[in-house]
């Protein structure tokens, strides 16, 4: 009996943990096709009458301009991980040298902490 319990206690929060994280998005969904009185008036309810002209102010501002920064700062991110991780992989594959393992270990224990937490 209390298995059952255990079980039905973590899968609810699970549950309200997924919902925690899904909500944002649904209201920002929800969102994107409504008035501005309408956000304010009825955050939560969904949108009476779809507002497509939102997603054509959002490309005659600055959106585009937004994008084609975020891809270029992506591609030359991803290019420079490139060139750097390719040889290190090499390195630490075939090579053994004084210290590789602590090295990797550092390397590998960066990859657990995001970026953003630092």
């Amino acid at each position: 009996m209390s298995r059952r319990i255990s079980s039905w206690s973590v899968n609810a929060l699970m549950a309200l943990i997924a919902l925690a994280f899904v909500a944002p998005v649904v209201w920002s969904m929800m969102s994107a096709f409504k008035t501005q009185s309408d956000i304010r008036l009825h955050p939560w309810a969904w949108p009476t009458r779809p507002e497509w002209s939102n997603f054509v102010e959002a490309w005659q501002g600055s959106m585009g301009l937004y994008l084609l920064n975020s891809l270029i700062v992506t591609v030359i991110a991803v290019a420079i991980i490139l060139v750097l991780s390719a040889p290190a992989a090499y390195a630490f594959a075939r090579l053994r040298f004084p210290g590789s393992a602590v090295l990797l270990g550092f390397i590998l224990s960066g990859l657990l902490i995001p970026v953003h937490a630092v």
